[in-house]
């Protein structure tokens, strides 16, 4: 599998790190569409996932592939590492084969190559959700918004209200509220309650959104941890792909699948 565009590659992997960097998930579920980069952050239950589509910018090394049409594998921190250190201009194939992911990197007339441990394991995927209520903005309006939420450094308050998600970050100097009307595609079956997140969410939607063009939110209870949960889909304006991220409430350790 070759990047032509490592810097495409590069700005995927910083928002991954802002998740966590212990470990990456490269999968595919029909690889002639395109490929994913997930991650979980265990300690506060977030999901994470982008997808490329199949474009200029991934290719298929035709002398040696590796790569079935389906397939998912694990590898570790290093990843990001050696990933982190390639120089815009190069070109850069993966490799996965039994226990090793080997990265064969092309800068002018050199050629290194990495060869990693990794696993074949699948990443944990998204619960299902109800889709009736979505709440629609553009990534230059939510960069703003959450860019004044994250001057109060407090947990942020999320709840549906007259068919309106309201996100409010409050301090004792103060408070900010951020107000985004729905689209209703159906009748709102959503057992809906005020929800509290870590404030530390905000800086990896920030980073998002500014890389986005619209932005799709959904605000969904989830049966096993008797909560809601907070997932936002990024959609790029520089490139065909998405970024999507599931967060629980603040407290919740697992059970979100």
């Amino acid at each position: 599998m070759k990047f032509e565009n490592i810097y495409t590659l590069k700005r995927i992997l910083v928002l991954l790190k802002q998740i966590s960097n212990d470990n990456i998930y490269i999968n595919s579920k029909n690889f002639s569409k395109g490929i994913n980069f997930s991650t979980i952050n265990k300690e506060r239950t977030i999901l994470m996932d982008v997808f490329i589509q199949k474009e200029e910018t991934i290719t298929i090394n035709n002398k040696k592939v590796n790569f079935p049409k389906k397939f998912s594998f694990r590898t570790g921190k290093l990843f990001f590492d050696i990933m982190g250190t390639i120089e815009n201009g190069s070109d850069v194939n993966l490799d996965f084969e039994e226990e090793d992911l080997s990265i064969i990197i092309y800068y002018d007339d050199i050629k290194l190559k990495s060869v990693l441990n990794a696993f074949s394991e699948e990443f944990i995927g998204f619960p299902k959700t109800e889709k009736n209520m979505v709440f629609k903005v553009s990534g230059e309006k939510l960069a703003h918004a959450l860019n004044l939420l994250s001057k109060f450094r407090n947990d942020i308050e999320v709840k549906i209200e007259k068919n309106n998600l309201i996100i409010e970050s409050k301090s004792s100097l103060g408070s900010t509220k951020l107000t985004m009307p729905a689209k209703i595609t159906g009748k709102n079956k959503n057992r809906s309650k005020e929800s509290v997140y870590d404030y530390e969410i905000i800086n990896p939607l920030l980073s998002a959104s500014k890389l986005s063009n619209n932005i799709e939110v959904m605000f969904n209870w989830n049966e096993n941890i008797k909560d809601n949960v907070l997932i936002v889909k990024c959609n790029f304006k520089d490139y065909n792909g998405h970024v999507k991220y599931l967060f629980t409430p603040k407290g919740v350790l697992d059970g979100i699948s």
